[in-house]
This record gives structure tokens, sequence and C-alpha cells, in this order.
């Protein structure tokens, strides 16, 4: 059974994304099935995808400064969301 996925992107992203996919013989859908099914798979992202660019590196000084809780990995910071172990 198939269902579908929608996410809201940069307009630019996804252009700029949407050409190395169609460079690399993939289309959309098959890149986000193909990410989908790897963390599924494998319990995890994979290891090169970045959460946070160098762009926003400065603002994990905030929390130091602020004494805001920090979380070593997104799993981490789901689990303190939910509550759940």
């Amino acid at each position: 059974m198939h269902t579908t996925v929608s996410a809201a992107v940069d307009a630019d992203i996804k252009a700029q994304a949407v050409s190395i996919l169609q460079r690399e013989g993939l289309t959309m859908s098959q890149a986000i099935r193909a990410l989908l099914s790897y963390v599924a798979r494998e319990g995890r992202l994979p290891g090169d995808i970045a959460f946070f660019g160098a762009d926003s590196q400065p603002s994990t000084g905030d929390a130091d400064e602020h004494d805001l809780p920090t979380y070593a990995s997104f799993s981490e910071l789901m689990r303190a969301i939910t509550g759940e172990p």
C-alpha cells in the first residue's frame, strides 16, 4: 500500500535538487522513497546528512549562553519532546 508524503521546501533548493536528481536519473519521488527506505531499514539517517548548515552554527552558542538544553542527535531531541525513553 502506498501513501503520499508532502513537504514544504524552499523553491531554490527544490530546483537545485531536481536538477541534480535528473542528472543522476532519479525523480524526486524516487529519491524520497530511497531516503525513507534507508531510514526504515537502518534505523537512522545516512551519516552525511546534516541538519544544521554553517549559517546556523552561531546559534548553538546561544544555547550555552542561556543555559538551554542541547541534543546530540535528532532522535535524542524527539525523545525529549515526546517523553519516550
